[in-house]
This record gives C-alpha cells, sequence and structure tokens, in this order.
C-alpha cells in the first residue's frame, strides 16, 4: 500500500503556509539570509516553531491522502507503474 497525498490537501498546506509566512520577520523586512530567494514564497524555511512541525506531520488526516494498492504480481498492472498512481484532480 502507497500514501499519495491529496491535489487539495497540498494546496490547502501550500496557502497554510504563506499564510503563517506573512506573519514572519522573513516576510516583513528587517531580515536578508541566503535563505531567502526570489521565490514567491520567499524562502525554504518552516514559518514556526519545531513543535508546530512535528505536530503536524504527527497528526495526518486521513483524507488527505489516496491510499493505492499494490496489484497482485500476476496482474497486469504489476508491470506497469503507471497503472496505480492516482489522476489529476
Amino acid at each position: 500500500m502507497a500514501l499519495v497525498v491529496r491535489r487539495d490537501a497540498e494546496r490547502r498546506f501550500e496557502s497554510d503556509l504563506r499564510t503563517m509566512f506573512e506573519r514572519t520577520v522573513w516576510h516583513t523586512g528587517g531580515c536578508r539570509s541566503w535563505y531567502q530567494t526570489d521565490a514567491p514564497s520567499g524562502t525554504l524555511l518552516w514559518p514556526d516553531s519545531t513543535v508546530r512541525y512535528r505536530w503536524r506531520l504527527h497528526t495526518l488526516r486521513r483524507d488527505d491522502f489516496d491510499f493505492l494498492h499494490a496489484p497482485a504480481a500476476d496482474s497486469p498492472a504489476a508491470s506497469d507503474p503507471a497503472a496505480g498512481a492516482p489522476s489529476e484532480g
């Protein structure tokens, strides 16, 4: 079995990160570092405490994932890795 993050969950997570990032010194100014880039997010850092990061990873929402079952070894899908891939959506 494999867990695949659903696209809507990924978008929600990215939106949450942008919102949290807007309250940091990285966004409001006064801090320059090699961590910062010209990317829209401005940085690659987690914009909150390590405790919150660990909690966020610890409490996964089941409906944020697609659960993919491995095909039986003798099925045609077993030789086609794309056969079990989720559709974009």
